[in-house]
């Protein structure tokens, strides 16, 4: 048997056999033909060439299961030295997997055999290769990466990045942690770092063109993983970039993004990016605080209050500020316990840059806990800039009177009495004149971004015998935390707040805020109509109210809209309406003109025929509805035929119009209000 070549005999009992997987049984039955004609890599070589040609033996070895046989690496290795080629065209190949090049990276010397087969000078489809490439970046082999990119053992992560980037490819940094290759994922890392602040990246000056895929690396999710996973080589890169480019204002262009450089590069991260990482770990932790700050997340006062213990993660508006509005939180706050290591966290957030603001303390003060504020107080007074503005604003002052805790609402006024010595305003008193802190609209902007708007907040009385309100709110209006117009919005805030009050509560005290200088608003009325999740209700409270309403001392009603608009959506009671019409409430041009946008929806739906005949004779509003709107580029033209029965009734009622109005709305480009203001011209028979 041994005097033909081992490569021979194999070909001799696959044809005997009638199949590559006929003869592996047989090898397995037969030691001596298995060691002599199965095992040897040249016999399998030669006999897949012979049979399939140098062109397709490649393939049809990773088709035939060759790789899970014996020696697999020897017998590609012997393929490629003699002579074998690979070509995967897109069109012949019916998925990515069946790739020669995608199953060979998966064997145990692939990073052996990848040059070899390249040496072949293959074909492989760029969107195989992609998918090879990406799959070796996951599998964390770099390697096997350096000799499909064709690169040197010693190549820089700047040079791998920007050739994975040639090729589209983008290591996924949070997968690499998460599966555990923390290698790979630190040297991704520090290579997208270099590549971004690489020359070869600038645009101009001021701005960098970085490719699309490259900039969700640069997220705080990656750097919360990277900490867990204790790779803080991976979170200062990510952070290092951060400092660098503004990823948040930035240009899309087709597959790049067009991003500001931070010129100088910041010293922390940014506010929102900061609390962003501070919110996925344990800030009542000392030692994770520490490290979290060496990797150059910035000290910002969300993660000063979370660490104190004294508010959860998850509290509305916490990483802005707090403003107490509701004596509802008084419950809340009743199980919150002080972190035994607050105080010390505390001196490591601001050993590490923290400054106290005015967003700081006004949250702060929130929590209610006086031995924690007052040391914060004392902080403050050490600061560089303490004299340079007083940071006890009044929503800090707000929030200390929402406690129901006078000393700690004094606890304030003195730290601002002290301020102002120190600031060298002498004599100032806060019996003459209002020496708190003004409001710092860095603050109220960055609310607005969150919530959309903002209101400073307005306390109500519990009842009519909360003593502890109506004792100390003259007093707070008197220095400036409050407004002189507080009492009407307490009682707005409070119409709104009492659905479930008994209503002789609810109207001793209203009688009690009265007392005190406060007028029934047009707010008030609409916030009294609040009943079961829905606006314009009949309520007891509404009724009150209404009969409180003063008409020749109140605003214009503004709430003719919001009344149409719920009647319209069937969840708001027309009652409400006719009751504020009876009680003589004015009806304006911006009303009626309200009224006919309604009409859009359905003919003469509830509340509209009310409004236009509210109307009487005499008042302006019957020859001049139309004088100045139909020019009004808000005033839109009028369309469908829900409308002429709106105008047959303002004929009726008296509404006129003249040629000149008319003639006008054409040349406003509004056609059809121009035919139906026709019908109010003197001379029109309807």
């Amino acid at each position: 048997m041994q005097q033909l070549p081992p490569e021979i005999w194999f070909r001799i009992f696959v044809l005997a056999c009638g199949s590559l997987k006929d003869f592996a049984r047989l090898s397995c039955i037969n030691r001596l033909i298995r060691s002599y004609c199965w095992e040897p890599p040249v016999s399998r070589a030669t006999y897949l060439i012979e049979r399939h040609g140098k062109k397709l033996a490649i393939s049809k070895a990773f088709a035939q299961l060759l790789i899970k046989m014996p020696q697999s690496a020897d017998v590609l290795s012997t393929m490629f030295s003699m002579g074998a080629s690979h070509s995967c065209d897109k069109a012949k190949e019916t998925s990515v997997h069946e790739c020669a090049l995608i199953k060979l990276v998966k064997l145990p010397d692939a990073d052996m055999l990848v040059p070899l087969f390249y040496a072949a000078r293959p074909k492989v489809n760029d969107e195989h290769l992609r998918a090879c490439l990406q799959n070796v970046v996951q599998m964390g082999n770099l390697g096997l990466l350096l000799a499909l990119l064709e690169l040197p053992h010693d190549s820089t992560a700047e040079k791998v990045v920007a050739a994975l980037l040639e090729k589209s490819v983008v290591a996924d940094l949070l997968k690499l942690l998460e599966l555990g290759h923390t290698d790979m994922a630190e040297f991704q890392a520090a290579g997208n770092l270099k590549y971004l602040l690489s020359k070869e990246t600038l645009m101009e000056a001021d701005v960098i063109v970085v490719p699309r895929d490259l900039v969700n690396q640069f997220s705080p999710d990656i750097v919360v993983s990277a900490f867990h996973k204790t790779c803080m080589n991976v979170a200062k890169s990510i952070i290092l970039g951060w400092k660098s480019i503004d990823f948040s204002a930035r240009i899309h262009e087709g597959e790049k993004i067009i991003c500001r450089k931070e010129i100088p590069p910041l010293e922390t991260l940014e506010l929102y990016d900061s609390n962003h990482i501070w919110s996925q770990v344990n800030c009542q932790d000392v030692e994770v605080v520490s490290r979290v700050l060496n990797i150059g997340v910035g000290p910002t006062p969300y993660a000063v209050v979370v660490s104190s213990g004294l508010i959860a993660h998850n509290q509305p508006a916490v990483s802005s500020f707090i403003d107490l509005r509701s004596w509802n939180y008084l419950e809340e706050f009743k199980s919150t316990v002080l972190n035994p290591y607050a105080f010390e966290i505390l001196d490591v957030f601001l050993a590490n840059g923290l400054i106290i603001d005015q967003r700081f303390i006004t949250t702060v003060v929130a929590t209610g806990q006086k031995p924690y504020i007052k040391h914060i107080l004392d902080c403050w007074k050490l600061q560089r800039n303490y004299v340079d503005r007083c940071i006890i604003g009044p929503n800090a002052v707000n929030n200390a009177f929402m406690s129901r805790d006078w000393d700690l609402v004094e606890l304030l006024l003195n730290a601002c009495q002290e301020w102002s010595a120190a600031s060298a305003r002498n004599g100032s008193n806060l019996s003459d004149e209002t020496i708190i802190g003004v409001v710092d609209m860095d603050m109220i902007e960055t609310d607005l971004a969150f919530e959309g708007g903002y209101e400073f907040p307005t306390p109500y009385p519990m009842d009519v015998n909360d003593f502890y309100y109506f004792e100390n709110v003259p007093y707070l209006i008197k220095i400036g935390v409050y407004s002189e117009s507080h009492f009407n919005s307490a009682l707005s805030q409070m119409a709104f707040i009492a659905v479930d009050w008994d209503l002789q509560k609810f109207e001793d005290t209203v009688n009690k805020l009265m007392s005190f200088g406060a007028i029934v608003t047009p707010k008030a009325l609409y916030n009294a109509t609040y009943q079961e999740e829905f606006f314009c209700g009949a309520s007891p409270r509404f009724r009150f109210l209404l009969g409180k309403y003063e008409l020749d001392s109140s605003p214009e009603f503004v709430h003719w809209d919001d009344i149409l608009t719920s009647i319209h959506h069937s969840y708001g009671d027309v009652e409400v309406l006719h009751l504020l019409l009876e009680r003589g409430v004015a009806v304006t041009k911006q009303t009626l003109l309200t009224a006919l946008n309604h009409c859009v929806f359905k003919p003469m739906q509830p509340g509209v025929e009310e409004l236009f005949k509210a109307i009487k004779p005499g008042d302006p509003l019957l020859h001049g509805l139309f004088d100045d709107i139909v020019e009004n580029p808000f005033f839109y033209d009028l369309h469908g035929d829900n409308f002429y029965s709106v105008f047959e009734l303002m004929w009726e009622v008296g509404f006129r119009t003249t040629e000149t109005a008319v003639e006008r709305a054409i040349g406003a480009n509004k056609p059809n209000l121009a035919c139906l203001m026709k019908r109010l011209v003197e001379k029109i028979e309807i």
